[in-house]
């Protein structure tokens, strides 16, 4: 046999092996095909793992697998088996379905745990961790429910109406709501009561009773408003004659009467009245009316009215305080004074005042003031007799005054001049040291600490120029 022969025999016999083996490949592919199933891959593949089909015959062995892992998930139905399917399967068509039902059973078993719970971050954190599980809404309401528990425990602990009242604004639809509504009824009763209990005004308990019928204070508002249906007109009688005399007759006779409390009143209205208020509770009292204007730098003029139909004395003290309606300066009584007004006519009164807000103006006729208790009315108190009694000049009083009510050093002082009657500017100091050394000593027999007023600083350049005398001897000795 030639060469050429062998080789041709050679060929022919390759090729027919390679008809035989795609024929037989083909052949079990089809067959795989035709059975579709897990085994005739896995047979297919082990038998012709390079094959030209072999990337197809894999791919449709894992959609097999796939699916024969889904079937056993979903029977399962449990998170361990969703969650080995998912590992095994991360790309497959199921793996969204397989991560949803993973969800909803956890969702299920910790709404298990959670809907019984009493505890608001056990809810909280179930909303965190499953925010759009079909439970949420039951989870929402859960929490609101717990939330007006514990505001019902503190409203019911503050036990006050703005408590209950901002318990209903943010939960009207509590089942505690019902009780806040009582609780509030049951407080505005009280609160009503106590308002009225001591009234004389018969309208009062009308319609207390019409708004809180059945309220603990009923039966109370009840029997007061009968007493006064049946005292009503002997009261009518005591007010028309309206004297001491009369309302402590009807005290005698009805002591027990819804009226007593407001006779008694009315007793020591009437006994104030006559015995003397000051002008600053006869004004708080509606008990006079008052005019003040500005009358230079050593008075204030008053003029008073009665309001009452009884006699009524009225006392300005030392130390009220004329506070100026506009730029100038404040007053301050220096003296008391007192008047009794026994009819309706106006009484005009020079109170004997200090200016006591140095740097401002001197008061004019058209100036005026409200009057009221000075701040520093203690200190004037003891002030004022001590300066009547030394028989003091102008310029010691107003320094005196000053240091009290403005805390005056002796620079200040200084602004208190005296100008000649046709001098337009100028003039000359009113206040020297003498003034203020006797005002010094003044003070400190009124009982009120010098050491402690601004001027006090002041004491060395005082004493200096001082002439020697008692004045100074006593300054230097209370200076050392």
């Amino acid at each position: 046999m030639t060469l050429s022969r062998v080789m041709r025999y050679m060929w022919i016999s390759m090729a027919v092996c390679v008809l035989v083996g795609c024929a037989t490949v083909e052949k079990d592919w089809q067959a795989a095909r035709t059975g579709d199933s897990i085994p005739s891959y896995e047979t297919f593949l082990s038998e012709h793992p390079e094959s030209p089909v072999s990337t197809q015959a894999r791919t449709r062995l894992e959609q097999l697998y796939s699916e024969r892992d889904w079937d056993q998930a979903r029977k399962a139905h449990t998170i361990p088996e969703y969650e080995a399917f998912l590992q095994k399967h991360p790309n497959s068509e199921h793996a969204s379905k397989a991560l949803a039902l993973v969800e909803e059973l956890r969702a299920r078993r910790d709404w298990a745990e959670t809907r019984t719970s009493s505890n608001v971050s056990n809810v909280e954190a179930f909303l965190r961790n499953h925010p759009d599980s079909e439970y949420s809404e039951q989870a929402r309401s859960l929490l609101e429910k717990l939330d007006a528990e514990r505001a019902w425990t503190e409203a019911q602990s503050e036990d006050t109406v703005s408590g209950y009242e901002a318990f209903l604004t943010k939960y009207p639809n509590s089942v505690n709501a019902s009780k806040a509504h009582e609780k509030l009824k049951q407080m505005s009763a009280r609160i009503e009561w106590e308002k009225i209990k001591h009234s004389t005004n018969i309208p009062d308990f009308e319609s207390y009773l019409r708004a809180y019928g059945g309220s603990k204070f009923f039966d109370k508002a009840l029997s007061r408003l009968k007493l006064l249906w049946s005292d009503e007109d002997k009261w009518n009688a005591v007010i028309q004659t309206d004297t001491i005399d009369a309302y402590e007759s009807f005290l005698s006779h009805y002591p027990q009467s819804p009226y007593a409390s407001v006779a008694q009143s009315r007793i020591a209205e009437y006994k104030a009245d006559v015995s003397g208020r000051d002008i600053v509770d006869a004004l708080e009292n509606n008990r006079v009316e008052v005019k003040t204007r500005g009358s230079g730098i050593q008075s204030v003029s008053v003029e008073i009215r009665r309001r009452v139909q009884r006699p009524l004395r009225v006392t300005i003290p030392v130390g009220t305080y004329f506070v100026a309606q506009g730029s100038s300066q404040n007053m301050v009584s220096r003296k008391g004074i007192s008047v009794v007004l026994d009819d309706d006519e106006w009484r005009t009164l020079s109170v004997d005042a200090a200016c006591a807000n140095r740097p401002k103006e001197v008061p004019e006729p058209g100036d005026r003031f409200q009057i009221q208790l000075s701040p520093h009315q203690d200190e004037l108190k003891r002030l004022m007799p001590v300066l009547e009694e030394a028989r003091a000049s102008f310029g010691v009083e107003q320094a005196a005054v000053w240091i009290v009510t403005d805390d005056a050093d002796y620079a200040d002082l200084g602004s208190l001049v005296q100008t000649p009657l046709f001098q337009p500017s100028g003039g000359t100091r009113m206040i020297q040291e003498f003034e203020a050394a006797r005002a010094l000593q003044i003070l400190d027999s009124a009982g009120i600490d010098v050491t402690n007023k601004a001027i006090w600083r002041d004491r060395d350049t005082i004493v200096s120029r001082l002439e020697n005398g008692p004045l100074k001897d006593w300054l230097k000795h209370k200076a050392d």
